[in-house]
């Protein structure tokens, strides 16, 4: 008998349906969120398959892009159409270092971004960035130094638009 029990409460459970006041069941649906990260993810999978498969050329970079050693801070990599497709940029100076790396769509908008920073007193931010098709901002995930708020295309001395140019900022 105390096995049947189990059975006859899911069947009354099943033909009263859920008490009244309770929620349904959550859609299944992806939100609008969901679905731009994805694509953001997707657009990045295929830069970087563009870049593993050979098809992105390195672009020219002003002189103002090399450090004191004569290294080149800067590299621009595009697609056949002359679009910036990978941004990446790394400024080490003793105590002070900066990398950034930036992932563009065939119209030459950032979807995804990473940049790191040190300086004399540590890490001051390690961070990944997504962003839809319109440049909003997705989602930011990882750590910052307190002071280091602002948003990561903004970071102080690097201005991502002069750098798809091919021109580095100090």
């Amino acid at each position: 008998m105390s096995h049947r029990l189990p059975a006859v409460l899911l069947a009354f459970g099943l033909l009263c349906g859920p008490p009244s006041g309770h929620a349904q069941a959550v859609s299944r649906q992806p939100t609008a969120l969901q679905q731009a990260r994805v694509q953001a993810a997707q657009e990045t999978a295929q830069v970087r398959l563009l870049e593993r498969a050979g098809q992105l050329r390195p672009q020219r970079v002003s002189a103002s892009c090399r450090d004191r050693s004569g290294r080149v801070r800067l590299s621009v990599l595009a697609d056949a159409l002359g679009t910036p497709r990978i941004v990446r940029y790394a400024r080490r100076i003793p105590d002070n270092t900066l990398h950034f790396t930036g992932y563009y769509d065939a119209t030459g908008r950032l979807r995804f971004a990473t940049a790191q920073a040190s300086g004399p007193v540590g890490v001051l931010y390690n961070l990944s960035a997504e962003y839809d098709a319109r440049g909003r901002l997705l989602r930011e995930t990882g750590t910052r130094r307190a002071g280091y708020a602002a948003e990561l295309r903004r970071l102080p001395n690097l201005n991502v638009v002069l750098l798809r140019r091919g021109i580095c900022t100090l």
